[in-house]
This record gives C-alpha cells, sequence and structure tokens, in this order.
C-alpha cells in the first residue's frame, strides 16, 4: 500500500499549534510503506543553525512551518505567525510591523530605527519595520530562531530573527495552485510553475499572489470600506548550474498594496474633561474631533472627512552563490539590493470634524546587502566564518493639513500644499560585521559550540526639518533650531558559548549563553527633544533545553527555559503640544529583564490522529524610570511594569483526525483554540492600551478527491467572532487613542492542486 506524504498538520499549523516546531518539518518527508514510524521523524532536517541537522538534534529553540501549511489557512504575512511560534507577538501602528519575541521588539513608530526581530527573504535581510508587513507567497519553509543571533547570520539581532526561505525552481516541471473564496466579498489566489529550461544547466520558477476583500469596517462619512484589502505580488527565479559544484540563483520580486487598511479606529478620548479633571498638565488638550466620532456601535467603523489610504511597493533582486570547493569546505555569497515606498493617509483626529489632522505619511528606503560565508565541515568539528556589510538610506516625509496630498508635497517650500505642518528627515545607516561559529564534538556523546561577532554601524541623520504655515498656506518658514542632526559610529563584539549533551537517541540536552547588540541611532521625528543618538542596546541570554522523542515518535516534548538581561532600552515617548501638535524623545531608558518557560508537545497515537499543545510563560520587568506618561501628562515611574506586547501566559491545544473513504478519497477534520493572557501596548501598563486576555478558536474541514490531486476545503478562522485589538496607540496631536483589529470570523471554501 502506498503511504501518502503526511498530511495531518495543514489545520493545526495555522490552527494556533505553537508547537508548530514539531510538526511542521514532517510535511518535508517522502515515505513508503517500508518507512518506519521512527525513520520518518529522524528525516526531519533543518538549516536554521546553518548546519544540516535533524529538528530534533538542533541545540536551539527553532520554528519550522511549512508552507504548504501557509497555504491552506490563508496566511498571507507574518502576523499569522504569532499564532504558531512560541512568545511571538505582532502588532500594527502607522503600517510598523512591530514584531516582538519573548518580549523583545520595537519600540517606535518612527523610522530609522532597527526592528529587535530581524526577517529575512532567503537569507537577505529586509530592514525596515514598514517592509516587514509585505505578504509573504510561495513560501517553501519559514524558519523562526528565538533570541539574539549574530554569529550565524548577517544582521545582527537581539531578540531573534524569522527567515523567509521561498520555493526553488526545480529540474522537473511543477506547478501548485490555491484559490479560496469567503466572506467579506474575499478572494485569494496564490500559484506557481517552475521546471528545467536547459536540461542540467538551468531551471526556473515564476509564482505570483492576489488577496482582495471588502472592508471589515466602514467610513461612516463616506460610507466607504475601510480595513479591506487588495495586495499582489510576483516573484521569478532563476537556479544555474555553471558546474557540478556550483549553483548559482537569481531572485527578482515585486509586491504591491493599495487599499483602505491600517487605519485607527476612534476608541476614545485621551483626556475626557481637561477643563474638570483636576489635572492642569492638560488643560489646552481638548480633543479636536470631538462631536465627530464614529457611533454606528460597530467599533471597526472610522468617521473621517477623508479615506484612509495604504499605498506601498516593495522590489527586490538576490544573487547567491553557492560553490562546495571539496567535501569539506563550501562557500556562499548572498547580494541583495530592495526598495520600499510607502505612503499612508489618514486623519488623526479619528473624526468627521474637517481641521488640519489630516496625516501624509511617506517613507521610502533604498538597501544593499552583502554577506559572505564559508564553512568547513571536518570529521568531529564544523566552523563557519562570514563577513557582512549593510548600507541604507531611508527618507521620511510627514505632513498634517485639511487633505491627504497638496500641489506641492514634495518641496516644502513653495506654496499652494495646504498643510500646517511639514516635516521632512533623511536617515543612513553603513554596517560592517565579521562573524565566527565553532562546534567541536568532544564525544560522540557531548559537544561545544562557540561563536562571536565584531560589528561596526555608522549612523547619520539629517535634513530633518520642521516646516509651519504662515497664516493662509502660501508660505512656510523652519523652526529653529532644526532636528537633530549628526553622525557617529557604534561598534561592539558579541560572544555565544554553548554545550549540548545527546544522552541517547531520543534525548537531548543543551545550554547557550549569548550576547546581543542593537546599534545607536536617533529616530527620523523633528518636533522632538535633541537629545542626540541614543547608545546601543546590549542583552545577554541564558537558555537551557531538552529535546525528548518518545514511541519512535508517537511523542515528542521539547523545553526550552530561557533568561535575559537588556541594557539601554531603546524607548519612543511622544506627548500633545509644541508648535507640531506633538512633542516626541527618543531615549535609552532603563533596563529589561526577561525569563520565561516554552513546552511544545506532540502527541499522534495513530497515523491518521495527531494532538499538539503547548504552553508557553514570559515574565518581564522593567527596570525604573521616570517619565511623563502620554495619558495623564503626569509624571512617573514604570520601574516593576512589563514590557510591551509580553503576555504572561500562552496555550494552544489542537487536533486532527484523517479519514479514508471507501472510494480512495481522504477526509481530514480538525480544531484547535488559542488562549493569549493580557497584554499591554505601552510601557505604562495602562487598561487604555491593552488587549485583555482572549481564546479564539479555528476549525477546518478538506476533502481529498479519489486518485486526484485536487482538494476541497471548508475552513473558518476566529469562528467565535472575537472582538480582538492588534495595537492602540495614543494620538498626541488628535488626543486620543486609536487602535486597530485583528479580523474577525472568516470563513469560506478553497480549492487547491499541485501537479
Amino acid at each position: 500500500m502506498h503511504i501518502r506524504k503526511s498530511r495531518s498538520f495543514k489545520l493545526l499549523a495555522i490552527a494556533h499549534a505553537v508547537s508548530a516546531s514539531l510538526a511542521f518539518a514532517q510535511e518535508d518527508v517522502e515515505t513508503t510503506s517500508e518507512t518506519s514510524e521512527e525513520e520518518m521523524f529522524e528525516q526531519i532536517i533543518v538549516t536554521a543553525t546553518k548546519r544540516s541537522q535533524t529538528l530534533q538534534e538542533v541545540p536551539a529553540a527553532v520554528t519550522n512551518v511549512d508552507g504548504e501549511l501557509l497555504v491552506d489557512a490563508g496566511v498571507s504575512d507574518i502576523a499569522g505567525l504569532q499564532y504558531i511560534v512560541p512568545n511571538l507577538s505582532l502588532g500594527d501602528t502607522f503600517s510598523f510591523a512591530n514584531l516582538f519575541s519573548r518580549g523583545l521588539g520595537l519600540n517606535t513608530s518612527f523610522g530609522n530605527v532597527d526592528p529587535s526581530v530581524a526577517l529575512y527573504s532567503d537569507g537577505a535581510v529586509i530592514a525596515q519595520a514598514g517592509a516587514q508587513l509585505f505578504s509573504f507567497f510561495d513560501i517553501q519553509r519559514v524558519e523562526v530562531l528565538r533570541g539574539p543571533q549574530g554569529t550565524l547570520y548577517g544582521r545582527n539581532s537581539t531578540g531573534g530573527l524569522i527567515n523567509l526561505i521561498t520555493r526553488k525552481p526545480t529540474e522537473e516541471y511543477t506547478g501548485n495552485f490555491d484559490v479560496k473564496f469567503g466572506n467579506f466579498g474575499s478572494l485569494e489566489f496564490e500559484g506557481g510553475v517552475g521546471g528545467s529550461l536547459i536540461d542540467g544547466v538551468l531551471s526556473g520558477r515564476i509564482a505570483a499572489f492576489s488577496q482582495t476583500r471588502d472592508g471589515f469596517g466602514r467610513n461612516v462619512v463616506t460610507t466607504n470600506d475601510v480595513d479591506d484589502r487588495n495586495r499582489q505580488g510576483f516573484r521569478a527565479q532563476l537556479l544555474w548550474y555553471p558546474s557540478d559544484s556550483t549553483e548559482v540563483s537569481f531572485i527578482a520580486e515585486y509586491g504591491r498594496q493599495n487599499d483602505a487598511s491600517g487605519g485607527f479606529s476612534f476608541q476614545e478620548v485621551t483626556f475626557a474633561d481637561p477643563l474638570n479633571d483636576n489635572n492642569p498638565n492638560n488643560d489646552n488638550f481638548t480633543a479636536p474631533g470631538l462631536g465627530g466620532f464614529a457611533n454606528s456601535g460597530e467599533p471597526r467603523d472610522q468617521a473621517s472627512d477623508v479615506d484612509p489610504s495604504n499605498d506601498r511597493d516593495t522590489f527586490s533582486i538576490t544573487n547567491i552563490i553557492e560553490w562546495d570547493v571539496n567535501a569539506n569546505l563550501s562557500v556562499k555569497n548572498t547580494l541583495n539590493y530592495r526598495t520600499f515606498e510607502s505612503t499612508l493617509i489618514q486623519d488623526l483626529d479619528l473624526s468627521a470634524v474637517i481641521n488640519s489632522s489630516v496625516e501624509f505619511f511617506f517613507f521610502e528606503s533604498t538597501q544593499i546587502s552583502e554577506e559572505l560565508q564559508v564553512t568547513y565541515e571536518g570529521d568531529n568539528y564544523s566552523i563557519i566564518g562570514g563577513l557582512y556589510y549593510f548600507d541604507e538610506e531611508v527618507d521620511n516625509i510627514l505632513g498634517f493639513g485639511i487633505t491627504g496630498s497638496g500641489a506641492n508635497e514634495g518641496d516644502p517650500s513653495l506654496p499652494g500644499d495646504g498643510r500646517r505642518v511639514f516635516i521632512t528627515g533623511t536617515g543612513t545607516t553603513e554596517s560592517i560585521a565579521a562573524f565566527w561559529n565553532v562546534n567541536y564534538d568532544v564525544t560522540d556523546e557531548f559537544s561545544v559550540r562557540a561563536g562571536g561577532r565584531f560589528t561596526e554601524d555608522e549612523r547619520a541623520i539629517f535634513d530633518n526639518d520642521l516646516f509651519i504655515t504662515v497664516g493662509p498656506p502660501d508660505g512656510r518658514f523652519q523652526i529653529t533650531p532644526p532636528g537633530f542632526e549628526g553622525s557617529e559610529k557604534f561598534s561592539d563584539y558579541t560572544n555565544e558559548f554553548g554545550a549540548d549533551y545527546q544522552v541517547n537517541d531520543d534525548l537531548l540536552l543543551y545550554y547557550t549563553y549569548s550576547e546581543g547588540f542593537k546599534a545607536g541611532t536617533q529616530q527620523i521625528s523633528p518636533p522632538s527633544v535633541p537629545s542626540g543618538f541614543v547608545e546601543p542596546e546590549e542583552i545577554t541570554n541564558h537558555e537551557a533545553g531538552i529535546k525528548a522523542t518518545f514511541n519512535g515518535g508517537g511523542l515528542i516534548t521539547n523545553i526550552a527555559i530561557f533568561s535575559y538581561e537588556l541594557d539601554n532600552l531603546q524607548l519612543d515617548r511622544t506627548i500633545p503640544g509644541g508648535p507640531a501638535g506633538f512633542t516626541s524623545e527618543f531615549v535609552n531608558a532603563t533596563t529589561l529583564d526577561g525569563q520565561g518557560v516554552e513546552v511544545e508537545v506532540l502527541y499522534r497515537p495513530s497515523r491518521n490522529f495527531t494532538v499538539n499543545s503547548s504552553l508557553a510563560y514570559l515574565d518581564t520587568e522593567l527596570g525604573d524610570f521616570q517619565t511623563i506618561d502620554p495619558l495623564t501628562l503626569m509624571d512617573v515611574n514604570i520601574g516593576g511594569n512589563s514590557g510591551r506586547q509580553s503576555p504572561k501566559l500562552t496555550f494552544a491545544l489542537s487536533a486532527d483526525y484523517e479519514i479514508e473513504t471507501e472510494n480512495g478519497g481522504l477526509v481530514t477534520l480538525g480544531g484547535a483554540i488559542s488562549y493569549k493572557d493580557e497584554q499591554f501596548f505601552s510601557e505604562f501598563n495602562t487598561s487604555r492600551l491593552s488587549q485583555d486576555a482572549y481564546t479564539i478558536a479555528d476549525a477546518r474541514i478538506s476533502y481529498l478527491l479519489p486518485n486526484s490531486d485536487i482538494e476541497i476545503s471548508l475552513w473558518g478562522k476566529n469562528i467565535t467572532d472575537e472582538e480582538i485589538v492588534g495595537g492602540a496607540f495614543a494620538i498626541s496631536s488628535g488626543r486620543s487613542i486609536g487602535r486597530t483589529f485583528l479580523p474577525p470570523r472568516t470563513y469560506g471554501i478553497g480549492f487547491k492542486t499541485s501537479f
């Protein structure tokens, strides 16, 4: 009897199985009738640590997500990973991806600041948080590493990394197509085809996706949809074999989004009664949108004199050369060029009142990166060495006025724009690094690891100017002094040490000490306290883990325990006031300590029945820091508070059952629940900027037609229609709190085939 490739995890991955690292990789294992359960699990291979190892041999907390599973559940960007990867969360403010791993993430909504969690596509970093929100498609797998990374990957990161690995061209002609229809007028398509162009020499692949749907809310003023989706993307790849030992890849990618997503919905005014609340600090800060807020009773609705607009595109070219010099020595070079451009328009008084509060936010980045990596594999040791270069320029234009665009939006010195505030700024980064990593097998069971990284970043910021309209919109003058301008170099050497002990074939114990570094910088925001460049963030991290396999792979349990200390936390604070309507300050605030446990369990009592469960605990604590609370304008100490987007407890349970029909078809039933504890969207830990604990449930049923590669599925996500806040922000210029939401209940039918 032919045993099909395992299909048991297609629902579970997306239905919030936090133990995905155990189950997902199994999708890649081809089996025959002679393959035992134990042999099947032993063949699971991952490359997250730049070495080919089985998942249970990797001495690190790694999650490996199969791309086919992402397609099945319609996960189209990194936001969906937060229900799959332990202690990963994602918020979205001003179209910036606020990725957090184990409580470490990006603590500002302005440009020119590095994320703490790095995102890679085929080994090339996507540096800017705004670009990280772009949909991913035609994915072979996603590898997620938690904790500081720097001795194996080019760009430094203090919180972890996500590497998107796309489907590669093959010698055989292959293709895959997936179409989904759902409520809210949703239509999603993803597909790709590839094969040999010159036999044994050149192969190619093209892939594309499209996602469209109506809005989850509406603008009650214009009656148009808001929070809709209109995204498309295209990727072309060539894989060239100039010799038996050399492989050259060319990857070109373009993506575009143009819709009304990303805007805030009104939650409440910041100061309910500023003239009568016995707080003189807020007397001058009545919300300008009073009388015009949405009152439809639907929290996702917005009220604005202009419709929100989210227009962005990205283009990337990557060249990868891999050369096996001999049986022991290999060389790999990854060269990437990437551009990203984004224009966001929204009314920041969150109201139908017509005033000069409509935001026009233009952001553009151009980056070049190159990573040269040399690997040597000896009899009982391996050595990885690398050199890395990164260069980026980001440009920022931020304006506030009556409309979202003007006649001279590119030149604030010319009349006729119609804005009362015009802010510009440019930031540059040039980074060089050298890193190494050694793994030495002392005995067959005991290994030691060591690595290091030297990084030097030069940061510069200039043209950081603020213009205010004089009288009618027929001229401007520049505020003096302008925002901070200058340049500075930051360098550091970070270490990594570890050891692992293979007790037997089914039990691995490991320990890792690692350090991380995020360079100093200054955000592009002229109406700010001119405090100069902030100092780098530095982190020390300890992680110990157990990876255990029982019953030939029928039960797998992985446990990771971690503790870290971060110094010089880079933190933005924005409060009402000043000529622009808001004032921001980006500083080294304090320390952040974190500790936690991640337990992942896969139980498979039979070939057709699978149960996944996971439990993650996270405890973060900020050190003492006196600052002004933007919701009260009073001086407070945030010491003892937890970090942003750091729920203490997350839990997931999912089950999947396969039924072979008499006519040779296959029915798969699955369901899952996921729980997330309360989390805060600011360091002030106020309930006004938070999401309460919630539980969501997903379900899916699919039918694989007999003797066919065609699959039909019915699916439902968030089936109890929980109202979940994805991000909340105190809008200083609007004196109001805005929020974004995760999707409501969605459901539909899907069709998939491959050849």
